[in-house]
């Protein structure tokens, strides 16, 4: 089984964990808030509850995902089954019933199972009418749950056209809820879908979270993988990564939101780039919010929703990665600093960039598209930016 240190090796320069010996002892040595110790403090939390809802641990049994041609190994643990930290069935009585209403699994005595043969999984989900996903927050919710939601759902709103919006009557919706770990369903599975966000979850797992309900399924696991990475089990690793059945979006993105750590165990890697990509940097931890591989597949997810705001692009003439927003933001953030070639606008809104960040240094308007900045000799300068409605 492994330990703490092992788990984290790759996490060493965040500062080493240590072992508290009983309650006492770890109520007195709890850093100061708003120190550097209380930061380290604070990540080596967020890094356990990512790990233990990565590879949650309770009773296993196998089942076959659509897509994938073996068997994986999931987990039944808090009323839920689970395939990393995706939800895959949900206990009814005797019964595990699977996101697409099937049972996956039946109950017998307390620690009997009898996993159904014939049940096939639809791990994919579907996608949200327009891109909107109606929510709702628990009561019983912790703050810490409710911080890490608003920042997650605020990089969605300045960065894409999905548009969390708070439930009113609607039928399907997202319950955000503090529970163990860091873990959703993937995609719309209709009715009510919860989504933890539980001790740890900071905003960076909150956004790989919302990244599973919006339809996003994991890096790792799309049919290509092999193609670019070797995966080392035996490691942190499980079975459940052994399968391939995401769609490719566009390259492998290594550092994509929702590509899984990369822990260093047993004197090796988890995931060892085949392109010379440095491994330790497999995973979002260096970039903390959105890869282009990230906005570019919820675009093409979504290419069909209508689109409102201001759409920024990376090439000339509305090529490239993207993001739209109806938002300003103070600075582009180091992904999108100094990388606007084109500008698209939607009815009834204009925008202003500005080449230095906080709305400073020299500035462009207008409301309308801009397919090349290179004529305005503003291509590649932008690094902040205000968006208004006419």
């Amino acid at each position: 089984m492994l330990n703490r240190a092992m788990r984290h090796t790759a996490f060493l320069a965040l500062g080493l964990l240590s072992t508290a010996c009983g309650e006492q002892e770890a109520a007195q040595q709890l850093p100061a808030p708003g120190s550097n110790e209380a930061s380290e403090h604070a990540r080596d939390l967020e890094n356990d509850a990512v790990y233990n809802s990565q590879y949650p641990k309770g009773q296993t049994f196998q089942v076959r995902l659509a897509g994938q041609e073996e068997p994986a190994t999931a987990v039944l643990k808090g009323g839920y089954a689970f395939v990393g930290d995706q939800v895959i069935g949900e206990v009814s009585g005797t019964r595990v019933i699977s996101a697409d209403k099937q049972v996956i699994l039946r109950l017998d005595g307390d620690t009997r199972m009898q996993p159904m043969g014939s049940g096939i999984v639809n791990a994919t989900g579907q996608k949200w009418p327009g891109g909107v996903i109606p929510y709702e927050i628990d009561p019983a919710a912790s703050a810490e749950t409710r911080s890490a939601f608003a920042g997650a759902k605020a990089d969605y709103d300045a960065k894409t056209t999905i548009r969390w919006v708070p439930r009113t009557n609607q039928a399907d919706y997202v319950r955000i809820v503090t529970a163990d770990g860091c873990w959703s369903y993937v995609g719309k599975i209709g009715g009510r879908q919860d989504l933890s966000l539980g001790s740890g979850c900071g905003v960076n797992p909150a956004r790989h979270e919302l990244g599973h309900a919006v339809g996003l399924a994991h890096e790792q696991v799309r049919q290509d993988r092999d193609s670019w990475v070797t995966v080392n089990a035996g490691g942190s690793q499980n079975a459940i990564d052994r399968g391939s059945a995401g769609v490719p979006l566009g390259s492998y993105d290594f550092e994509s939101m929702m590509h899984y750590r990369n822990y260093f165990v047993n004197g090796r890697w988890d995931y060892v780039p085949k392109t010379g990509f440095p491994a330790e940097r497999v995973g979002n931890d260096g970039i903390n919010s959105f890869s282009g591989g990230d906005l570019g597949a919820i675009a093409a997810i979504y290419s069909g929703s209508a689109v409102t705001g201001v759409c920024f692009y990376s090439d000339a003439d509305y090529k490239g990665e993207r993001f739209c927003t109806t938002g300003d933001s103070a600075w582009f953030g180091s992904l999108w600093n100094d990388r606007i070639s084109s500008i698209r606008v939607g009815s009834g809104y204009e925008w202003t960039v500005f080449n230095d960040i906080n709305f400073a240094g020299s500035a462009l308007s207008c409301g309308c598209d801009v397919p090349n900045l290179g004529q305005y000799n503003f291509n590649d300068l932008t690094s902040s930016f205000r968006v208004k409605k006419k």
